[in-house]
C-alpha cells in the first residue's frame, strides 16, 4: 500500500531530544530518505514508507551521532588489502629476479 500525506519532513531526535536530522519524502515521490543535520544530501534513500523509515532511524542511533565508522570492518579490510598489495609485491619481486 502507497503512504501519502501532507508532511513531508519529520524530525529525529536523539535521547536527549536534540535534532540530529530528518526523515524526508523525496520530491515528486512517495518514497522517503534519511539525512544527518549538516549533510548535503542524504545519507539512506528510497525507503519505501514513512513507518520503515523510521524503524530504519531508531535502529541506528550511531549513525545520526556520526559515529557510523565500524572499527572491526575497518582492520578487515586494511588486512585484506595489505595482503593483496603484499602478493603483488612478492610476484613483482620474483619475476624481476
Amino acid at each position: 500500500m502507497t503512504e501519502y500525506t501532507k508532511a513531508s519532513k519529520w524530525p529525529v531526535t536523539d535521547e536527549n531530544g536534540t535534532h540530529v536530522g530528518d526523515i524526508i519524502r523525496q520530491q515528486g515521490s512517495t518514497l522517503w530518505s534519511l539525512q544527518r543535520r549538516g549533510m548535503n544530501r542524504p545519507f539512506k534513500r528510497n525507503i519505501p514508507s514513512l513507518e520503515a523509515a523510521k524503524k530504519l532511524a531508531d535502529e541506528h542511533p550511531q549513525i545520526w551521532a556520526g559515529r557510523n565508522f565500524n572499527l572491526r570492518q575497518g582492520v578487515a579490510h586494511l588486512a585484506i588489502w595489505t595482503a593483496i598489495l603484499a602478493g603483488v609485491l612478492l610476484a613483482v619481486k620474483s619475476a624481476i629476479g
